[in-house]
């Protein structure tokens, strides 16, 4: 046990002291602010048919309860992911290949610095939470129990959750990648919606990692209880919810009564949380010499002798080289399969599967971005030379551009032959847009997680579930215009956003 715990600080020790962690941290806060909004307003982030809670310490600490662990659970594996592999990376895996620590103490110190880092951002929305009961003043009294209930039978597991899940796709190589956060967002999308789907959110779910359904059928029965003359059937779970006009009566929310059922059901996704990091172990070669040597041999080209070597030319070479390099041969393959498909398809299709894909396939390629020099500790260096900052994001910002336009050039040709050039350069410009978003986000942040989590977040809710306003794979064809000028503005404001942060450092 104290070689786990001495994993878990070290690790949790080093997460702290990086930027992305303070940023965090003023999320949540901030998070723990719009969580409760006004007495007077005319939305609700947690609502029961048009009726919040009384904000008294029972109902908010549920509510945030409910909100950490269903935004949390998403951002947080974005936020703890890549652990493991981290001391790959930083070559301190020797010193654990050649310690007496075993496969098991070190995925369970790992997971338990997860969890740690994960509660942590989740008690600083909850400690906002306590100051904005009383900065709302509709229910002063202060109640400790009511809040820490919650956090520990809801939060707590749901993070556990979270944290095995990131522990286990660290471990297991085709997750690893862009892969897994794909995966991932299936998965969350999974467990918001399995739950409330099978019981309406009126009665516990046991397939509820979350624990939304534990919550929701609590706050349904204090809401039926209050106005039991309505019809309390949509229950309206995490979001913004739009109150009805005129003051909605809020109701008394006592807290949720903890009964056997809910208390099994929590301790055992904590269980299976466990069970999860244990299961990991079989896929964790402890950074074994000989299998870094076996990845070392696998088949890898190097795809920057696309572009010509001539002088002008060579720093983009360079950074397309830094790009493309490493991607394996099965990356290729889908890169290619999707350009043809892109050509041949009917277009229906294409705009609605296909693109889709092709705006994602480059996503561990493009994570890197602006992230690459401060991660193998070379900023300091680079930053000293003459014309860095410009020349090498203008560089960056092409390299990546032209990658996304040759996996979309099968579509992007079919446009420009069929007459619609519009839409063309429209699917062009959207791809740098991405581009400059990877290395303005990589750039202000170090790391590559937050420019996955926020883009896997847009790609999901718009090309593949058709949102309107963030579809732009259907816009393409739609609007080419109006996503020509969007996307067109988002790429100046990244780019200058890059600019500025890497000549201030």
């Amino acid at each position: 046990m104290s070689a786990i715990l001495a994993i878990a600080g070290a690790d949790a020790t080093e997460r702290t002291r990086r930027f992305t962690f303070i940023v965090a941290m003023a999320a949540a806060l901030y998070a723990g602010y719009l969580y409760v909004p006004d007495i007077h307003a005319r939305y609700a982030t947690v609502a029961m048919h048009g009726h919040r809670g009384i904000y008294n310490s029972a109902y908010l600490a549920t509510a945030i309860a409910l909100l950490t662990s269903s935004f949390l659970g998403l951002i947080g594996f974005f936020l703890v992911r890549g652990s493991v592999e981290r001391d790959r990376n930083f070559d301190v895996d020797g010193i654990v290949c050649a310690s007496p620590v075993r496969r098991t103490t070190f995925l369970f110190g790992k997971f338990l610095s997860n969890l740690v880092t994960l509660c942590a951002i989740a008690g600083i929305s909850l400690i906002a939470a306590m100051f904005m009961q009383q900065v709302r003043g509709e229910d002063r009294h202060f109640d400790a129990l009511a809040f820490v209930m919650p956090f520990l039978m809801i939060t707590v597991p749901a993070m556990a959750t979270v944290s095995a899940i990131a522990i286990a796709f660290d471990v297991i190589k085709p997750l690893q990648g862009a892969l897994g956060a794909i995966l991932y967002v299936f998965l969350w999308t999974a467990f918001l919606s399995v739950p409330m789907s099978t019981t309406g959110g009126m009665r516990l779910s046991p397939y509820d990692p979350l624990g939304m359904t534990a919550v929701t059928s609590n706050l349904r029965a204090a809401s039926v209880a209050a106005f039991p003359n309505e019809k309390n059937n949509d229950v309206t779970v995490v979001g913004i919810e739009r109150l009805p006009k005129g003051q909605a009566q809020p109701y008394r929310f006592d807290g949720i009564r903890w009964s056997s059922a809910i208390i099994r059901q929590r301790l055992a996704w904590l269980a299976i949380a466990l069970l999860l990091v244990l299961a990991g172990s079989v896929f964790f070669d402890r950074f074994r010499r000989e299998a870094a040597g076996s990845r070392r041999r696998s088949f890898s080209a190097d795809w920057g002798r696309i572009l010509p070597n001539v002088e002008r030319l060579r720093l983009v070479r360079a950074e397309f080289m830094l790009l493309i390099n490493g991607a394996s041969i099965w990356w290729l393959a889908g890169a290619i399969g999707l350009t043809v498909a892109l050509a041949l398809a009917p277009l229906d299709i294409v705009t609605r599967y296909i693109l889709p894909v092709a705006f994602i396939w480059p996503l561990d390629r493009l994570s890197s971005l602006g992230a690459r020099e401060r991660f193998w500790n070379v900023a300091d260096i680079l930053g000293a030379t003459r014309g860095y900052a410009a020349r090498t994001l203008l560089a960056q910002w092409g390299c990546a551009t032209l990658l996304g336009s040759l996996l979309c050039a099968g579509y992007i040709v079919r446009l420009a032959v069929t007459g619609d050039p519009v839409g063309a350069l429209a699917c062009i410009v959207v791809v740098s847009a991405t581009a400059a978003a990877a290395l303005a986000m990589g750039t202000l942040t170090g790391t590559s997680r937050f420019f996955e989590a926020t883009y896997l977040m847009i790609w999901y809710v718009g090309p593949i579930n058709q949102l309107p306003f963030l579809d732009y794979s259907q816009a393409t064809l739609t609007a080419p215009l109006a996503l020509l000028a969007i996307a067109g503005a988002l790429s100046v404001g990244f780019l200058a956003t890059a600019a500025v942060a890497r000549s201030r450092r």
